[in-house]
């Protein structure tokens, strides 16, 4: 189950994801590349904390978006059609010459897997299905650095 801020005519309730303070990502802009039905709950709620974001229907989608317009996060499935996720990551950064500040997304929760997105230059990790808190934490540490 997957619980979602609610909002309170224009300003939002945050509490359900986290007790000591609500977590925002206002002005964050982030890249989301997934499936559909993933990509659009990952819109919801990131644009609940007040994230910026645009969203690509494919790697190929993403190098064209990321060619014209920078991203404080990209957060990016492993298993696409035609370019997985770690030849996205890769060709962003042989393509572009820019830095990517990348978060995979996956079914595959193993410790190889893990390493592997580890390896291809993702700074995170996360396994479906997402947590909403997670998910905001992990943008939030992401920016930091």
């Amino acid at each position: 189950m997957v619980q979602l801020p609610v909002l309170n005519g224009n300003k939002q309730d945050t509490s359900n994801f986290g007790n000591t303070h609500p977590l925002q990502l206002e002005g964050i802009k982030v890249l989301v590349v997934d499936e559909m039905d993933n990509r659009e709950l990952i819109m919801i709620i990131l644009e609940q904390v007040e994230a910026n974001v645009v969203t690509a229907v494919s790697a190929e989608k993403a190098l064209q978006v990321l060619s014209r317009k920078d991203f404080d996060a990209v957060l990016c499935d492993i298993e696409m059609p035609n370019i997985d996720g770690y030849t996205l990551l890769r060709q962003l950064k042989s393509q572009l010459g820019k830095q990517i500040t990348a978060i995979a997304l996956t079914a595959y929760a193993g410790t190889i897997n893990q390493q592997q997105a580890s390896s291809a230059g993702f700074g995170q990790y996360l396994a479906k299905p997402i947590d909403p808190t997670t998910l905001v934490n992990a943008i939030i540490n992401a920016v930091k650095r």
